[in-house]
Parts: structure tokens; sequence; C-alpha cells
């Protein structure tokens, strides 16, 4: 509407259309925002650009993230990601809260699988016959994979939970396992407990790794500008 109102002025004809390139857009944006390194009053962008590039190679990536770049500006234009990029919006992008962030999601793993080593250590220190209880085979190993470091236990294949829900089910049924009912207990709730915690380390991960990318996005002023500047119009003429 703003650019027809000017078609006048802009020697446009009357039946032009306006189109957006999103992919253009954010590709010219990305690069408009990479030529400000260096540039007197840039010296924030700069210095993030700078730590991000370090981080990258530190990681065994390329230090160049143009490509990184526009990929993450794809995320914060998909509508399935609003409720996280405002989550990122309302997060004050500074090196201490990174810290933090890191070991937020350390003490989230950390706590867990103490419990899970627990839950783990409990059931085999039971005095049973793993071939003739409930479940055989599958009851032993939803129990073995809960002796893990350094990451979470796999989750089930059919749910978003830790255990499948017929292994909770045979929980729940105090007849079939011959198993101390705090015990089925303590499994339900590491269940409960699993997909909680692992959403939230998933979102602080989600933060960690776009950090240096949200806050270059987020400081540069280019937005208006660029949307003014590389709007395409194409004009077609009357038949």
């Amino acid at each position: 509407r703003l650019i027809r109102s000017f078609s006048r002025d802009l020697d446009l004809p009357a039946d032009f259309e306006v189109i957006l390139n999103e992919k253009q857009i954010t590709e010219d944006v990305v690069d408009l925002l990479m030529n400000q390194l260096g540039a007197p009053g840039a010296e924030d962008v700069s210095e993030w650009m700078y730590t991000y590039a370090k981080a990258n190679l530190a990681e065994g990536n390329s230090w160049n993230f143009r490509k990184q770049l526009i990929e993450f500006s794809a995320i914060l234009s998909q509508e399935k990601n609003t409720e996280k990029i405002q989550q990122l919006l309302q997060l004050e992008l500074t090196n201490g809260n990174y810290k933090r962030l890191i070991e937020d999601r350390n003490t989230i793993l950390t706590e867990f699988l103490v419990d899970a080593k627990k839950v783990h250590d409990d059931f085999f220190g039971l005095d049973l016959n793993h071939g003739t209880i409930a479940g055989k085979g599958t009851t032993v190993n939803n129990f073995v994979k809960l002796n893990v470091e350094k990451e979470f236990p796999k989750g089930a294949s059919n749910s978003d939970g830790l255990f499948s829900e017929s292994f909770l089910k045979l929980m729940e049924d105090g007849s079939k396992l011959n198993i101390p009912s705090s015990l089925k207990q303590e499994v339900i709730e590491l269940n409960d407990r699993y997909m909680r915690d692992l959403a939230s380390y998933n979102l602080i991960e989600l933060y960690r790794k776009n950090l240096e990318r949200f806050r270059i996005m987020k400081k540069t002023t280019l937005n208006d500008r660029i949307l003014c500047h590389h709007v395409q119009v194409s004009a077609a003429s009357a038949p």
C-alpha cells in the first residue's frame, strides 16, 4: 500500500505487482550486516561476530558463518518456532546469561542422571531371575539403559517418554512384575521427569547454540532499511 501510494513518483504502471523474495531479502540483510564488520559505531556487532567465528572454529566448523546466519533467519521466520523465538527475544543476551545457560543445562542433565542411576541400581540390587520376570529381556533392558553418563538415556521409539506405554502399564499392574511398588513408582516418575527435563534441556540448547547468531541478528538495525531497499517490484505492461 505504501509503495502504491508513491507509484506515480516512482513512474510505475498502475497494474504493477510487489513481490517479496524472502530468501533474497534474508541474504541481503546478512550481507549488509557482515559488511559492518569493523565499521565505526558497529563495535558490538563486530565483537559478537568475531566471538561467533572463534566459537565456530573451536567446534570444527567454518569461521565463515554467512550460511549459518541465513539458515537461522529462516528458523526465525517459521511459525512453528514462534513460542521459542519469543523466549529468545525476552532473554537478555549477555555473556553472563550464556554461562548461566550452560550451568542450567548441566544441572538438569546431572540431576536426572543421578536419579536414573538410582533406579537402575535399585532394580539390579533385587534378587530376581531376569529370565523369568514379566517382560524378560525388554524389562531388563529398560533398566540397563538408565546407567549412562554425559547424555540422556535413549527414549522409547514409539513415544516421547523414556519408556514405552506397554512398559509403563507393566509398572502400573502390581500383579505381573514382582518388584517393590516404590520402585515401580520411581519408574513412572522418572518417565514424567524425562519428558519435562529433556524439553527444558533442548530449549536451553537452542539458546546456547544460537545465542551468538541471535545477538547478531537482534542487534542489527538493518531490517527496516533492507525492506525498503530490497522490495522487488515487477511491472507488467497492460495488454
